[in-house]
């Protein structure tokens, strides 16, 4: 996989103490002990909320932007609708069953192998414009396809894991979680590439995202996916609610 084209943070803000976090994680990597690197991680994943824009500003905005202390909220429109999309497929197959979803999703999954069934969902999901937002979503939403169709041998099989995955978990979260990390390393891997040398840089963004992983063990997602009904306004109403209430809990983690 090759490095983001020209992505950079922002400077100023809260992006100069961020930076000045990743830099003491990166500096340290050898001679931190892993509750120390998790102790840090964890104050970067909660400072990445705060400079891009706090949990209320980037869960509700549709464009770049700016505060009314001047400084940067980033869009998240893109990852909620790539999570209204996913929360209408899921709620979907739950209710009504794979197949009558797949063909309402266009899919003519007859001839399809499983192999060929996850590369139609995925290009089904992807938006194929680009920009900051949307690249981290088609990724995100990447991997949780990839996870869904893991250790699947037919479309029956696949079936059954998202009738128990809707019932027992909220794959949002999961998705969320994802696209926040996509987000962080957009902004920060070429430049640290360029700082700290690519093993250096590769080792600093898997101890962030194993802290964002550990900071949600403990987080409770609100809803089911049962609970909603994704075609009406409910649907963006709870993945904004979602977003927002996931990433006050990041934000607001280290002063518990």
């Amino acid at each position: 996989m090759g490095t983001s084209k020209g992505y950079s943070p922002p400077t100023g803000a809260n992006w100069t103490p961020l930076k000045s976090e990743i830099t003491d994680l990166a500096n340290h990597l050898d001679d931190y002990n892993s509750d120390k690197k998790l102790e840090v991680s964890t104050h970067i994943v909660s400072d990445f909320i705060t400079a891009i824009g706090g949990s209320e500003g980037f869960s509700r905005a549709s464009r770049n932007g700016k505060n009314s202390s001047g400084g940067t909220i980033l869009s998240s429109k893109a990852g909620r609708t790539m999570a209204l999309r996913l929360g209408n497929v899921l709620s979907s197959i739950y209710a009504n069953g794979i197949r009558e979803t797949l063909q309402n999703q266009k899919i003519d999954y007859s001839n399809l192998t499983i192999d060929e069934l996850e590369k139609n969902l995925l290009e089904s999901f992807s938006d194929t414009a680009s920009n900051e937002d949307i690249d981290a979503a088609n990724k995100a939403m990447s991997e949780v396809v990839i996870e869904l169709f893991q250790n699947v041998n037919n479309l029956d099989e696949l079936e059954t894991k998202i009738m128990n995955i809707v019932e027992t978990e909220n794959i949002l979260c999961s998705f969320y979680e994802k696209y926040i990390f996509k987000r962080f390393k957009r902004k920060f891997e070429e430049e640290s590439i360029k700082k700290y040398g690519p093993d250096k840089a590769a080792k600093t963004m898997s101890d962030i995202e194993r802290a964002l992983s550990v900071m949600l063990k403990t987080y409770q997602c609100d809803k089911k996916l049962t609970e909603i009904d994704f075609s009406t306004q409910d649907g963006e109403v709870l993945v904004q609610a979602m977003l927002e209430n996931l990433t006050g809990y990041l934000e607001d983690f280290n002063d518990e």
